[in-house]
């Protein structure tokens, strides 16, 4: 019998690790322990857990500033980051965006509405913000007037930049991305593994005989964008004997932008035989294009979509593109955002999931 979308969530697992990284802070908030932790030996003693457990639960507390580490030395305590009291909680979970909803994809768009109903069934209430100032060059202006206005729980950060993450690291203010940190930056993050999916897609593309194939990139990538272009180098190059040529194009998002890159890389003598494409707009752009070109798919030119829309299922011939589903999107990101707004604590490893394939007619 199917559940009522009223229904109180489930007990979710928690692993070992959390749990037992969770007693940790609470003897350290308790004064067990003074200036330093015991030893390893001593501590799986305690909680009766084994070696790897306690070294992955003192490696969370390390990232979230319980511990300082110094190679060869016990693990030294040092202030514990502020603690959400159950007093002082607040219900609200705050969505930062540098653009309304009206011109977020539908993949968002579903997350955000599965979010709302998420949290609402735990007593938490989802309000969006768009501000462009605080995806600026130099937010922290901005950010904080926008702290200052609206207390939240937790800040969850859509199409975030280096610079906005640096701040609330800074600043200690709890928040989760819904998209992958930038290299430097550690924050508890929920994204699609668009590193996997770029890997599965250019071996794809090598095995069908395409050595010279290019993705298709916005300007200014997000950090999803990044890993993309990673796992996309990297599916071209795990065969040593003919590893292939790949290469990154990068445009401005307008139809212009795409149609120049296009243009460029058919050129011949060595035209590009395959595009891998980020953001489901831009691949309406190049199907259109290379129909217009006169160039058949996939007899001529190969076309991947790494990104789902419902448009894309009126597409003929039928786009080969990876399928991910928002309710999962939505679930993990609920679950991340009660935990930290609870507790002030999540897991800093990123939370990544694997897109399906959808097998069409473009490749």
């Amino acid at each position: 019998m199917p559940l009522s979308r009223t229904h109180r969530a489930l007990p979710r697992q928690v692993s070992l690790v959390a749990q037992t990284a969770q007693l940790l802070r609470e003897e350290v908030q308790e004064g067990r322990w003074r200036d330093h932790l015991p030893g390893e030996r001593e501590l799986c003693e305690r909680f009766q857990v084994s070696r790897p457990t306690v070294r992955g639960a003192l490696e969370q507390l390390r990232r979230e500033g319980w511990l300082n580490v110094a190679h060869g030395k016990r693990r030294r305590i040092l202030a514990p980051p502020r603690r959400v009291t159950s007093g002082s909680w607040s219900r609200t979970i705050g969505l930062l965006s540098p653009v309304p909803l009206k011109s977020l994809p539908p993949f968002v768009l579903c997350w955000t509405d599965e979010l709302r109903t998420h949290l609402s069934q735990e007593g938490f209430e989802l309000e969006f913000h768009v501000s462009q100032k605080c995806f600026a060059p130099r937010p922290a202006g901005a950010l904080a007037a926008l702290m200052a206005r609206t207390p939240a729980a937790v800040w969850v950060l859509f199409r975030s930049t280096g610079e906005t993450q640096r701040w609330f690291v800074e600043q200690k203010h709890p928040c989760l991305l819904a998209g992958t940190c930038a290299s430097d930056i550690e924050l508890p993050s929920v994204d699609v593994d668009h590193r996997a999916a770029a890997r599965h897609a250019a071996s794809l593309l090598w095995r069908k005989g395409h050595r010279r194939a290019a993705l298709l990139l916005p300007k200014g990538a997000f950090g999803g964008d990044t890993e993309t272009e990673a796992g996309f180098r990297e599916g071209f190059t795990a065969s040593a004997r003919d590893p292939g040529e790949p290469l990154v194009l990068q445009h401005d998002g307008s139809v212009a932008g795409v149609a120049s890159c296009l243009n460029a890389a058919l050129r011949p003598p060595r035209p590009v035989s395959a595009f891998l494409v980020a953001r489901t707009a831009h691949v309406l752009t190049v199907v259109t294009y290379l129909l217009q070109r006169g160039l058949r798919i996939p007899q001529d030119v190969a076309v991947i979509s790494r990104d789902d829309d419902a448009f894309l299922e009126f597409l003929t011939p039928a786009l080969s593109r990876y399928v991910s589903a928002p309710e999962n999107f939505a679930r993990r990101l609920s679950h991340a955002a009660i935990q930290l707004a609870q507790t002030g604590f999540t897991p800093i490893k990123p939370i990544r999931l694997m897109p399906g394939f959808m097998a069409g007619e473009t490749v």
